[in-house]
């Protein structure tokens, strides 16, 4: 219930400052906002079946007064994640870790909107829908290297290659997934167009699906080539594992970032006559979309550019504020509608550990009431030690 409690009231919130404009409380409300999500994931107990896996590993993680004798090199987790995971176990909490990721993570969101967003509510707002349990509830040490990588941003922005890059080395030492920080700088120089986008996206559709039959192979080339990595080990995880084509993997990994959001690109473009900015990052949200029915685990390099996708469909939803044309007003509420359908439907309709997917975020628990769900703990294993030392 308090999911549709805090959905309902960020509504309520993107119509009143985004849609109708009005100023009074604003940036309290925005503030509160924030204060709202913090809590909400900072204080939760035993929700999501990443939270129940680091809990498990916290428990033998030596502290940080110990750790640098063992050495970090003798754990499967990146050095600084290593490092903030040992601080919080040399304070004796699991709770602070979660509460200064939440900390960390949405602050970083919400200036980050604050700074670079008109309708900041509507971003947030979808935020909420496609990305904040993720986020919050989940990956816990890729919701620490992303919002690291949101902060370089400004100076991918800016062709300050220098911070930008010293933001990469940290992110990507809490994180492998954030090795594709590297790379941006390159697409930053790449002139690419609606007609171009569409045609690379539509040769690496083609592409991936030819080459699912191969990925034993290309599995031995990246184990050989990567030696014993932490890279490697998950590569080959990774690609042992098999996407079942039902609904549900449609509507996840095709859905928005092959389907919904090129076609709205080409209808802001040529309809709306809307400015996209960073074009080139939105393409490549496609681009990775198409890579994730290759192989899933690749379409988690897509969290690094949520704050571009989220600045997109924000930005598409002023059109419906400053138009008086009817037919962009039904296209824009036609794609808020469209946009939710994938969240929906994975979270009330599909199974996860032959339970509903929502069992491991509802019903919520908080550590004033440590209330343990025997649904949601039948979709983690809480293996001790097992994702900590090598």
């Amino acid at each position: 219930m308090i999911y549709f409690i805090l959905l309902f009231y960020m509504i309520f919130l993107s119509y009143k400052f985004d849609i109708l404009k009005k100023k009074d409380n604003k940036l309290l409300s925005y503030w509160l906002l924030l204060f709202i999500f913090i809590v909400l994931a900072g204080l939760r107990y035993r929700v999501g079946s990443d939270t129940i896996v680091y809990m498990g590993a916290f428990k033998v993680v030596p502290p940080i007064d110990e750790i640098f004798s063992v050495g970090l090199k003798s754990f499967v987790y990146r050095p600084i994640w290593m490092i903030y995971f040992s601080f919080f176990k040399y304070l004796g909490s699991f709770y602070l870790l979660q509460l200064s990721n939440a900390i960390i993570l949405n602050c970083t969101i919400f200036s980050y909107a604050r700074k670079n967003v008109d309708c900041k509510f509507t971003f947030i707002l979808f935020y909420y829908i496609l990305f904040y349990i993720g986020l919050n509830f989940e990956v816990m040490r890729e919701a620490l290297a992303v919002s690291v990588a949101i902060w370089g941003y400004k100076y991918w922005i800016e062709k300050k290659w220098i911070k930008y890059y010293f933001l990469a080395f940290i992110s990507f030492n809490i994180h492998d997934s954030a090795i594709i920080l590297f790379i941006l700088p390159f697409i930053r120089y790449i002139t690419l167009n609606i007609k171009w986008g569409n045609l690379i996206l539509l040769f690496l559709c083609i592409t991936c699906l030819s080459l699912r039959s191969y990925l034993e192979v290309i599995n031995l080339w990246v184990m050989n080539f990567f030696g014993e990595s932490s890279i490697s080990t998950k590569f080959n995880t990774y690609a042992n594992m098999r996407n079942d084509y039902n609904l549900n993997y449609y509507l996840n990994y095709w859905y928005i970032p092959i389907i919904l959001i090129p076609s709205f690109i080409i209808y802001a473009n040529n309809k709306m006559k809307m400015e996209i900015k960073n074009i080139n990052l939105l393409y490549l949200y496609s681009f990775l979309g198409v890579l994730m029915t290759f192989m899933s685990v690749l379409g988690r390099f897509s969290n690094y550019l949520i704050v571009f996708i989220l600045a997109f469909i924000a930005n598409f939803m002023v059109q419906y504020v400053h138009t008086k044309s009817i037919k962009i007003k039904f296209v824009t509420m036609l794609f808020v509608i469209a946009i939710t359908i994938p969240s929906v439907f994975i979270n009330y309709a599909s199974n996860f550990n032959e339970v509903k997917f929502y069992n491991k975020y509802y019903p919520y628990s908080s550590i004033f009431n440590e209330f343990k769900d025997i649904k949601r703990e039948s979709t983690a294993n809480e293996i001790e030690g097992t994702f900590i030392v090598k």
